[in-house]
């Protein structure tokens, strides 16, 4: 039985890829997002099982972390029931219980490990700080695992030490994305729109990237300027609150991730999401609003510009518009009947 690690919606269509290389029965998607779950449980493949792992929250007290450790070990000891024999996984950071899992799973030398990272590194820079030794000391605590603490910010993200790869005996392995397959698989989720344009929400207000008022000024004179009936919404799944003019928006259902959309539309319009740097890759318009709006972190814009200009394909193009003057000439150059009177 295969384990797929799938974490993380930017994972669905390699997912998918191994999918379709598979024996019906002969794949088990681990996830710890709800969402996921319900987009494989949509879509009804009959080569897979479904595992959405349950959260455990961890509180400060000596009772709680020794429930956390028997909570932790029944979950192995469900993995390695499902008789695993190959792991494949994609993160780089984050999974610390997974990764304690893949770790363990490793024990079983007969038991081969891939991963296939999907994108460059986070554009983050290493920081050291009381706050980082705290969180590098959780995770050798929680999880066993060494990281190495970036800084947004804002908050500390937790990539993954290059000791791990070499510990678990890693072998890196390229998946290339069967987008005809991914495409068969959206056929039957979607049903046809005349619209080509697409605008990506969720965590730029959400998480005080930009401020509430600033974005709602500048998301609703950018969706007058299209024209609400020439663009659909797909909200993140995680954020999905949305402001001003979005909420008249017809809108793609949240449990399809951006990433399998490139069959239905032409135009992806977002603020710092790495689907932007994926639809360029595969030949689509991909406009970034990280210079259209004011931010509250200078750095960390031009960190999310680097970020996505690093995983572009050599010819690929991410269009960073400023103002509406822009947008207006792109959309004349681009797509010259999906603008609004102005």
């Amino acid at each position: 039985m295969k384990i797929i690690f799938c974490l993380s919606n930017l994972f669905i269509p390699a997912t998918l890829s191994l999918i379709k290389k598979s024996k019906p029965g002969e794949v088990i998607v681990y996830t710890h997002q709800e969402n996921i779950k319900q987009f494989f449980e949509n879509v009804e493949l009959s080569e897979v099982i479904v595992y959405l792992r349950s959260d455990f929250v961890i509180r400060k007290s000596i009772g709680a972390i020794v429930k956390y450790f028997f909570w932790r070990r029944e979950l192995e000891k469900t993995i390695k029931a499902l008789n695993p024999s190959e792991i494949y996984f994609f993160h780089c950071s984050f999974g610390g219980l997974e990764n304690w899992l893949i770790r363990r799973i490793s024990k079983n030398r007969n038991i081969p490990i891939f991963h296939s990272p999907i994108f460059n590194e986070l554009p983050f820079k290493k920081r050291y700080s009381i706050a980082a030794f705290r969180l590098i000391l959780s995770y050798l605590v929680l999880y066993q695992a060494k990281i190495m603490p970036l800084w947004t910010g804002e908050r500390f993200i937790p990539r993954i030490s290059s000791s791990f790869f070499k510990d678990i005996r890693t072998q890196e392995i390229e998946i290339t994305i069967d987008q005809r397959y991914v495409k068969s698989i959206v056929e039957k989720e979607l049903t046809a729109t005349d619209t080509e344009i697409v605008l990506l929400t969720g965590g730029t207000a959400d998480l005080g990237l930009v401020a509430e008022a600033q974005y709602i000024e500048k998301i609703d004179s950018l969706i007058e300027c299209i024209g609400s009936g020439n663009i659909v919404i797909k909200q993140h799944p995680r954020y999905k609150e949305t402001f001003g003019l979005e909420r008249i928006l017809n809108s793609v259902p949240t449990y399809l991730p951006a990433n399998v959309l490139f069959s239905k539309f032409k135009i992806f319009i977002g603020y710092s999401t790495a689907t932007l740097a994926e639809a360029a890759n595969n030949g689509l318009i991909a406009i970034s609003l990280l210079d259209f709006m004011d931010v509250t972190n200078q750095d960390r814009r031009q960190s999310f510009k680097n970020y996505l200009d690093q995983n572009l394909k050599s010819g690929r193009k991410i269009y960073y518009v400023s103002d509406l003057n822009e947008v207006r000439q792109l959309m004349d150059f681009i797509a010259p009947n999906s603008r609004g009177e102005l």
